[in-house]
């Protein structure tokens, strides 16, 4: 059986609110983005891999690394903006080159600490699995609930956490999904999509400055 073709894209805009050029902060001696670069050149199942990104900072980079850029346009670069539209984007622009891919891999730059086996695996569990999409997920195992009228509400009533059923969040370590799926359901996730748990560490993700600061902390320990 032919093996399908792979694209990886790593979404990169500008304009982060919380971390002013988050995407290309040295972050332990390299910008931020290096490091997920790397990763994907490292990946021989990957076939082509681009960055889409609004960010002459992050062309740049991208062209120091020998990484393919697309220019994303302003209009699908807003706060508002969805990454199901970057895809399109790239989708379409790839496919007036006449560069056709079966398979989608998406890399967030502000997840570091994610690692090759871990992306290795999930490939291989994704193709053997005859899966459209998967998303990975980690533990999470806070107390949590909402405040109404001053009060907290908790979604479960067992306050020790040996006692609480798991929940679980989304991660970025890695999208997988079929593009011809993707372009019919014009969504990352659906309701087939497939969580698979990856380990809570991999899973950190930098929103914040404190993201940042304790995601490089732990990234230089490892």
């Amino acid at each position: 059986m032919k093996r399908l073709s792979t694209l990886a894209i790593i979404p990169a805009r500008k304009g982060s609110k919380s971390i002013v050029g988050k995407n290309y902060k040295i972050f332990n001696k390299k910008p931020l983005i290096q490091w997920t670069i790397e990763l994907v050149k490292s990946l021989k199942f990957i076939d082509y891999s681009v960055i889409s990104s609004n960010s002459s900072e992050i062309e740049k980079i991208a062209k120091s690394q020998d990484f393919n850029y697309l220019k994303r346009p302003n209009s699908i670069s807003t706060d508002s903006s969805q990454t199901e539209d970057c895809i399109f984007h790239v989708i379409k622009e790839l496919r007036k080159k006449k560069k056709y891919f079966d398979i989608i891999f998406l890399f967030e730059p502000t997840s570091p600490l994610r690692k090759k086996k871990t992306v290795s695996k999930i490939y291989k569990f994704f193709i053997k699995s005859n899966l459209d999409s998967i998303y990975t997920v980690s533990e999470f195992d806070k107390f949590v609930g909402k405040i109404k009228n001053n009060c907290f509400l908790p979604i479960s009533q067992e306050r020790r956490r040996q006692d609480r059923k798991k929940l679980y969040c989304e991660s970025g370590v890695v999208y997988i999904f079929k593009t011809q799926k993707f372009l019919k359901n014009k969504k990352i996730i659906t309701k087939s999509s497939y969580p698979y748990k990856v380990d809570i560490l991999e899973s950190q993700d930098i929103n914040t400055q404190l993201d940042f600061t304790i995601t490089e902390f732990l990234h230089s320990k490892i």
